[in-house]
């Protein structure tokens, strides 16, 4: 027999606001973040006589006083960067680094994004818009499939027949098209476990957040999402009420998994830790999937999951870039993101502006696509450290429990050639 737990322990991560605007398509491609066999190197004043190319390079052109273009073969940046950089005579050598028009999606409603701004978008979407090669999963109270800004965004199970009442692809559940409905029902104080293919949101808040993350961008409708193309999972493991089980959340985290997702999505929280939900959060780290979770609506220390060591736990700024103050903190707060007054897609009206940490987290799970797509061979622990590294930050050098390591800045963390950073211990990742 199982007692109701209360309704805090898994809570809609909230605060309201509201607003209403009108405006047409254009294109991103995609670019390198670098010139292939170009370095740019820098000489100390007076050291050009004592200054000696290694094996394999060669001057391209002089570009300005002591500085240089330098070719190397293709594929031995990397290399020759590190050799570069050790010589006494050299003031700094770099990559030479794609620049870009700044794109901005044509959405009636763009205008109203503040948020997207903040976290250097617009340079991002120089690179790449497209994160479909990839799926997200979203973890919530379901998504309106029939969104105009969404219904084109979400992932389609391949092996499934839709309303066919067969489990075509044996994996357990049947007409699971775009995702599943985990929930429990209650009789005579008994808990009876339930499954079914209702994943539409009645409450809004799970089409919110699946906006922010991915709603069509440069179709001269509504909003943008920060991938302006997705495969977005519905996992609805709460219900109308935002409101759901620990058990429900692991089963989904588990379908998720085995479905196919890259990243699991939770605007949600507990304030308890759980063995059990650990565990299931660390079986996603080891089969490479990264987690990221709303720190909560506390003002106070961060939640569970958003607060287990391989989450990414996001707290929520305002428009002037300071930690909205309903926004968890603590050692456990990983990253900053928007999250005040934020506009994206809703069910009934069909956009809607919210504040709360759940509104903040999507920002994170939707810059962390974009970044795998652009280097897909990343582990999950190296995407995490990439944002964490990449990000403004905000407070004292470095990371400070009041800001984390500081704003998203997805533009920032495309520049980087993420998979050679070498890492700093991260207290808080």
């Amino acid at each position: 027999m199982l007692a109701r737990v209360p309704r805090a322990l898994f809570c809609m991560l909230l605060i309201v606001a509201l607003s209403l605007s009108s405006a047409p398509p254009a294109h991103a491609a995609e670019s390198p973040a670098y010139r292939s066999g170009s370095l740019l190197v820098k000489l100390r004043a007076g050291a050009l006589t004592q200054f000696r190319l290694p094996a394999g390079a060669r001057v391209q052109s002089a570009l300005a006083s002591n500085l240089y273009s330098v070719q190397v073969q293709p594929g031995d940046e990397q290399r020759m960067l590190a050799h570069l950089q050790a010589l006494p005579s050299v003031a700094y050598a770099q990559l030479d680094h794609a620049v870009a028009a700044q794109i901005q999606p044509h959405d009636a409603r763009y205008s109203e994004q503040w948020n997207m701004e903040r976290i250097g978008a617009p340079e991002a979407w120089a690179v790449v818009t497209d994160t479909t090669a990839l799926v997200v999963a979203v973890l919530d109270t379901g998504i309106a499939e029939a969104h105009p800004d969404l219904q084109g965004q979400l992932w389609r199970n391949p092996g499934e027949i839709a309303n066919n009442g067969v489990d075509d692809d044996h994996n357990g559940f049947v007409d699971d098209v775009h995702g599943w409905h985990f929930y429990h029902t209650y009789s005579n104080g008994q808990a009876y476990t339930h499954d079914d293919s209702s994943i539409s949101d009645a409450n809004g808040h799970g089409t919110h957040v699946a906006g922010i993350i991915g709603a069509t961008g440069d179709n001269g409708m509504g909003v943008t999402g920060v991938a302006w193309r997705a495969r977005l999972m519905i996992v609805r493991v709460l219900e109308d009420d935002a409101v759901g089980w620990e058990s429900d959340v692991i089963r989904g985290v588990n379908y998720a998994i085995a479905n196919g997702a890259r990243i699991v999505h939770m605007s949600l929280g507990q304030t308890e830790s759980s063995p059990a939900l650990m565990d299931m959060i660390t079986q996603a780290e080891e089969r490479g999937v990264l987690v990221v979770a709303a720190a909560g609506n506390t003002g106070n220390q961060v939640l569970f999951p958003a607060a287990y060591p391989t989450v990414l736990s996001v707290g929520a700024s305002d428009q002037h870039d300071q930690r909205a103050g309903f926004s968890a903190f603590g050692a456990r707060l990983d990253l900053l993101a928007p999250g005040v007054d934020i506009l994206s897609t809703w069910n009934g009206v069909p956009y809607f502006a919210r504040s709360g940490t759940s509104m903040a987290a999507p920002h994170v799970s939707g810059a962390a696509a974009l970044l795998w797509t652009r280097m897909p061979n990343m582990t999950p622990a190296q995407v995490r450290r990439c944002l964490l590294q990449t990000a403004i930050d905000l407070g004292p050098p470095g990371r400070d429990d009041n800001h984390g390591w500081g704003l998203l800045n997805i533009g920032r963390a495309l520049q980087q050639n993420c998979q050679s950073l070498t890492f700093l211990p991260l207290m808080a990742s």
